[in-house]
Parts: structure tokens; sequence; C-alpha cells
């Protein structure tokens, strides 16, 4: 079958409604409720109130008068029985008890408030007096029920604030950001904190959104001091990166043996975040770099001392076609513009400075797509808040319309026992969670990618994976354990997962060797050309590669990542483990994600299978439909059951609500496909074209955590698209979340741009296909050319 472009779906809007929810509340319990027993919750709240007034007094002892800060601010963190709602409570908690949420953990059923009215909050405190202290029957309490939502509570103390196990070189002071609060306290106190830094000679950074403050290799002493004192302080985190190998083998090869042959076409640009990409091999001739530029280590960015940036760079520059025969001339499908972090196998890499050669990289080269390979090595507790770094990254990625291809990062720990070591009992091991992602491969609006064994040369029966699409044993899952916190699973999306997607990245043997299961890369050590190595930082540049493909087939998509991404996702495959997973209580979905890209897909559509592309908007509280026509012809084939496979990725890029953990992504864009009928906020069992099929995304419950990537599959029979007169109604539709404050739903209650890829693909019969399903397709809808419509560009230009 010969390859065929995609198509843009230019099917017009058929209409716009108002999106509506119809109520689920079941009715009230026939039965009374029964008298609770409050005496273990008055015992809890006896003790957290005689630690929070201890630990106050212990802040105030450990104040340094010398230091002389304009304002003070204390704070309580308050663990509640379940989410807390914003939307609901915040103005009620302010007006009544005095507090201001600044920010929310644990699926915000952790909210640490400023005290912003010491008279209101010690009303506060004589609810929860009272509370101890009645014993009477609880219909008519003579305190605030309020408080029985509340599980427990402390004095946000210096030992709370510190979120770091370890103290590393890289500190991240995280700051009071809410408005009210700017002008009496952020803003002063901030600024005799800078004055007190530059004091101490200690190196730090201020963002100018006044959200964080970096340090770099402050002492213990200091830094301790300075939670105690400056009140912006609300969390502080400590980082090291560093480049991690499962293992590395040489392979004795003593020549690079190719070149590359199309070094002076106009090509995709990829930024390779690493430890720089040496120009004495044969990639020289695609680096752009002039002179010293995007630095950050003050050596050069086109030394590669570490022996790792090289590696990445050749597999996003031209992805696999030196495996296994390197020798030749070769096609590069990208450029690289080489942005060293690092000059080491370890070290303080700045937040602040890859965004900023992330921002300048853009602005200077219109740089869309970028490899991170070099990430924090601490792996993610469960259920922790998206990190400061992976907000940075989706920020980033909502301002510039950038795809960044983050590495998940990768196990050391690959044998167990002391005296006798064996490896790893795969795929148990996967079940600590030391096991999980790594800072930042929490980004939601950018792809972090996972790996799988396979290596591209048959190394099946080495592998320490069951088999080569098996994840590999050093990749890593993701962090979010929801069972530990939410219980109904209609809270959880059933598409959140990190990694977004898997690809190969080799493995290692029985005796922890790469020797037969790495994959080949290039080495910049004297007289090794190159080594054999596994590990995610391998994956990701390879699906970096694959995007640049995509934008060099169809420029004209580099315009939007989004679409880059649902194009990537979408061609994705779950490869089938068994029981594999599910007999330790883990979801693949966890390892892999969405599957494993398969590259054809991603680029090509056929004679059999057509991939189409809506790129559209939608505003907060709207459904808007289209109408999708399906060939006559299937009615026609000899199958019987279902003729025809649908597979739909939506992608969108938000921008992040960093304090809040459940609203972080704070609109739902779900898509779904229906039958031949009006949509007008319907049940589903009138528009459903059968029980399986609905929504992507049931966005419902207001503390559901939501996922901006959603993918569905599904087939169809000859019966159904009859029924329907093959027309089958496609629907967007478009909330902002329930949890988030009336001023927040102001600022994201505008046009919100989505890319929505629809493969549909005829099923075999005994084989056998008809060929006809791309054309006739094309013939019955409004469709259009993505790469000829770039070509029209061009040549109207």
């Amino acid at each position: 079958m010969s390859p065929k472009p995609h198509l843009f779906f230019r099917n017009p809007v058929e209409g716009k409604v108002r999106y509506q929810q119809s109520s689920r509340f079941m009715g009230t319990p026939d039965d009374p409720e029964e008298e609770k027993n409050y005496a273990p919750m008055k015992e809890v709240f006896r003790n957290c109130r005689e630690t929070f007034f201890s630990d106050q007094r212990v802040r105030i002892q450990n104040r340094n008068p010398s230091i002389n800060i304009p304002a003070h601010l204390e704070y309580i963190e308050i663990h509640f029985f379940d989410a807390f709602n914003s939307g609901k409570f915040e103005n009620f908690y302010r007006a009544r008890f005095g507090l201001a949420p600044v920010t929310f953990k644990n699926f915000n059923g952790i909210v640490i408030f400023a005290i912003t009215d010491n008279e209101l909050f010690q009303f506060f405190i004589n609810q929860i007096n009272q509370f101890i202290n009645y014993s009477g029957p609880t219909e008519n309490p003579p305190f605030d029920k309020h408080i029985l939502f509340i599980k427990e509570f402390y004095f946000l103390s210096t030992e709370r604030i510190i979120e770091y196990p370890e103290l590393k070189s890289y500190v991240i002071l995280n700051m009071l950001k809410n408005p009210e609060l700017f002008t009496n306290y952020t803003q002063p106190i901030e600024k005799r904190l800078l004055a007190y830094l530059d004091q101490l000679g200690v190196e730090y950074h201020n963002y100018e959104n006044n959200e964080q403050i970096e340090l770099i290799e402050i002492p213990a002493g200091i830094l301790t001091e300075i939670i105690d004192n400056f009140d912006i302080i609300h969390s502080v985190n400590s980082y090291s990166a560093g480049i991690i190998r499962p293992s590395v083998f040489n392979t004795p090869i003593r020549e690079y043996g190719f070149t590359i042959s199309n070094s002076e076409d106009e090509l995709p640009i990829i930024g390779i975040i690493d430890t720089g990409i040496d120009n004495n091999t044969p990639l020289a001739p695609i680096i752009i770099n002039r002179g010293n530029e995007f630095d950050l280590t003050n050596t050069s960015p086109v030394l590669d001392e570490a022996n790792h940036g090289s590696a990445v760079a050749l597999l996003a520059a031209l992805g696999t076609r030196l495996i296994p025969n390197h020798i030749g001339q070769f096609e590069s499908d990208a450029k690289l513009l080489s942005i060293k972090a690092m000059n080491g196998q370890s070290g303080p890499v700045k937040i602040s400075e890859v965004e900023d050669a992330i921002r300048n990289a853009y602005s200077k080269y219109n740089c869309k797509i970028f490899t991170l390979t070099i990430i924090f090595d601490q792996p993610l507790k469960n259920n922790a808040r998206i990190s400061e770094y992976a907000y940075t990254l989706d920020r980033l990625a909502y301002d510039l319309d950038v795809l960044i291809f983050i590495a998940a990062g990768n196990n050391t720990e690959l044998t167990e026992g002391l005296l006798n070591p064996r490896p790893i009992n795969y795929p148990l091991h996967f079940t600590d969670s030391k096991r999980n992602i790594c800072s930042p491969a929490d980004s939601m609006n950018n792809i972090v990618i996972g790996a799988v064994s396979d290596n591209f040369e048959n190394n099946g029966v080495y592998v320490l994976s069951p088999d080569i699409n098996f994840p590999a044993s050093y990749t890593r899952k993701f962090n979010f354990a929801f069972n530990d916190i939410i219980k109904n699973s209609k809270r959880i999306s059933k598409h959140l997962s990190k990694p977004d997607i898997a690809c190969p990245g080799g493995d290692v043997d029985q005796s922890i060797s790469s020797e037969h299961t790495g994959i080949k890369v290039l080495s910049t050590r004297q007289g090794l050309f190159y080594d054999r190595d596994c590990g995610t930082s391998l994956s990701a540049p390879l699906m970096a590669n694959l995007a640049a493909r995509i934008i060099r087939t169809y420029p004209t998509l580099g315009n939007n990542m989004q679409s880059v991404k649902a194009l990537i996702i979408n061609s994705a495959f779950e490869p089938k483990f068994r029981n594999v997973f599910k007999d330790i209580g883990i979801n693949s979905k966890r390892l892999i994600g969405k599957g494993i890209p398969d590259t054809e897909k991603a680029i090509f559509s056929n004679d059999n299978s057509a991939t189409l592309l809506l790129e559209d908007t939608i505003t907060p509280g709207q459904i808007q439909t289209y109408q999708l026509h399906i060939p006559e012809y299937l009615q026609n084939l000899t199958k019987t059951g279902s003729v025809i496979e649908i597979s739909a990725t939506i992608c969108y890029k938000f921008k992040p609500v960093q304090e809040s953990h459940i609203a972080y992504c704070p609109v739902c864009i779900a898509f779904g496909f229906f039958n031949n009928k009006e949509i007008n906020n319907q049940k589903g069992g009138y528009i459903k074209l059968n029980a399986g099929i609905s929504w992507s995304e049931d966005y419902y419950f207001g503390t559901k955590i939501l996922s901006n990537c959603q993918k569905i599959t599904f087939r169809l029979s000859k019966t159904i698209l009859a029924r329907e007169q093959f027309v089958l109604r496609l629907a967007v539709n478009c909330k902002l979340h329930k949890l988030l404050n009336q001023n927040q739903k102001s600022e994201l209650n505008k046009e919100n741009p989505f890319s929505l890829v629809i493969a549909l693909s005829e099923l075999p019969n005994k084989g056998e296909l008809s060929g006809n399903l791309y054309s006739e397709l094309e013939a019955i809808n409004n469709l259009e050319n993505i790469a000829d419509l770039e070509a029209i560009l061009d040549n109207e230009a």
C-alpha cells in the first residue's frame, strides 16, 4: 500500500449549544442517619490544638529580630476528609474564619491557609474548643458544623515547610501567591529576602512572577534561618540532577562511518537540553549554535565531556537509520541546537536557566521541539503535587506552543541481595515507590516517554523483561497511586497517566549488561566511536525524531504542536501483557501510557486507513457538533460483524493552576462519537451508538483530576452504520474545573484550542481489504490534504 498524506477535517460546525449536565443525585435515604461517635475526633483535635500552639511558640522564638523583616504571617495546614471545594468554600473560610488558601496538596485534601484576620481565626479556634467540649446531640450544636469536615490541623512549622528528605545543591523556595496578600506581605518580605541573600553572598535567581526563588549551594544553617524568618515561603524542595544510566557497554567500532547528506536543507530544529553535542563527530554540519550561545555551564555547547548529549542528538536527528548499519550517507530529519545544561554526570540544573534557554531558542530560531533527558534524580513521592520543574515546562508549552520530549527516568538498582546479587524480580520491583517517575516527567502539556526493551536488533532472547514490547526493567512508573487517596473511580480520569507513551530504549540482560541488549549509540570517548546503552534518555529523542519527521512532512503542523502530539499518541498500540501486571496490582498504563507509537501510522495514511485532523477552538460551557460521513460501500463487504475501527485522540494545552493539585488542569475538553441525531444535552442512552461508546471524559464530580490527553478506540458494524444512514455525529464539549474560584474561572473563560486526530481503518476480511476507504472518505467529506495546503501556501508566496 502506498502512503498517503493525512487530511484536515474541514466539515463545518453543525451546531453549538450550552453544555449542561443533568443531576445524578439519587435522593435521600429513608433511614435517618445514626448519631456519630465523635470521641476519637475530639481526641485528635485536642492533640492538634496542643501541637499547633506549641509549634507557633517555637516559630516565634526562632525568629531573628536583627534581620529586620517588615511583616510576619502565619499559616495553618488543614487536612480534610475529602477534597476542599474552593469554588464553594474559599470565600466562606475567608469571611468566617479569616483564612485565605495558599496552596492545595494531596488531591486538594490538604490546604495551607494564611491567617489573614486574627480575630476571625480566634473564632475558628473557639469553634474547635466548643466541639471538643460539647457532649450534646449534633443536630443543632453550638459550634460551626463546617469543622466536622476537618480531619486534623497543624501550624505550618519549618519542619512542615521543608519537603525534601535530604538537602542537595539546588533549592527551590515556593513563595506565597495570593493577590490579596501581595502588597502587605509578599512584596515587602520578598524585597527584604533578596537583600538578605545579597548580604550573605548566596547565589540565587528569583522568578519574575514571584512564585519561586532558586538557591544554589546554600549551607543548611542559613537555609533554616531563612525558612524560620521569611513568612512568604510555604514549601521548600531540594533536588540534584544527573545522567542516570542502567548500563553501558563499549562497542569496539573504530570509525563513525557516516556523513549527513542534506545539511543544507531547511529542516525542523530540535533543541537538545543535555551535556552538549560534540562537533568532532559527523553531526557537526547540522549543529546550528553560533559561538557559545545556549551554554549554561561556562564550557562549550559543542563539547560533550559526559558522552551523553551527542548520543541523544544522533537519535533525535537520524532516528534509527544507523541501526544496524552505520556506513554511508544518511538524511537527517532535523537540525540540532545544543543547549548545554550540564558538563558532567551530575550537578545542579537551574529550572530558571532551562526556561530562559527554551524561550530564547524559540525566539531566535523558532525551535518548537526539545528533548530533555537530564532530569532530577529523586523519584516523586506517591500522589505528590505537580513538581515545580513540570509546572515551568507546562507554562512554556502553553505560552510558546512548543513540545518537550521528556525522559521518564531510569532505575539504576537492577539487582537485589547483598551477598549474592541477583537480577531484580521483574515485574514485582515496579510496585516500589522508589520506581516512580522523576521530575519533570509529571508534565502534562508536554510528552513524557518511557521505555520498552526492544533495541531494533532482535534482542528479545536476552532481555530481563519477558519480551521486547514489555516495559524495560529500568523504566519508571506514574507516581499517582489513586487508591491511596480517592476511592471513587469516577473521580479519576482513566486517561491520566505518565509516561504518555513508551518507545524502544534497549534493556539489560540477566547479568545486568547491555552488550547484547542495548541500543547502538554514538560515543565521544577517545577511540570508541559507538557504545551500546539503554535508557529512557534514548527513547525520548527517538520520539522527538518522529515529531521532526511529521513536521518535515507537514510543515504547517509546526504551528500547532498539540496536533503533533495527538498524531504520535493516536498511532500508539498497547501490547498484550496477559496478566503479568494485573497480578501485581499495577495498571500497565502507569508504565507505558497509551502504548508504543507506530511510526508509519503517525506520519502517513493509506488506501485502507485515513487519519483526519480537526483543529478548532471551543468556549467553556459549550457543546459543538460536526457530521462525519462514513462510506456506504462498507455495507457491501462480505465481512460479518465490525467493518471499521475508529481510533481518536484529543490533545490540548492549558494554563496550569500550580497552587491546586486537583484543578492543576483547569479545563476539560472531551469528545465523543454519537448517533445521527441532534445533540443537545440529552442523556447518553438517547444519543449513544452503543452502550460502550460515550464521551471520552465524563466530568461530573467536582473533585475529579482531569487529563488533557484522551484516547478512545471502538469498532462499528454494518448494522449500526446502516441504522445511522452512514452518518456519525462528532461532538466536543468544554467545561471549567468545578474547584476553581471565581477569579480563576473569569480568567479562563475564553476560547480554548484543541487538536483531535481521528484514524478510520477498514477491518480485513480473511486478510483482504478493499483499498477504497481513503478515497471514499475524501469524496463525501470536506477534507483537505495537509501536505498540499503547505504547497499551496508556498506557491502563493
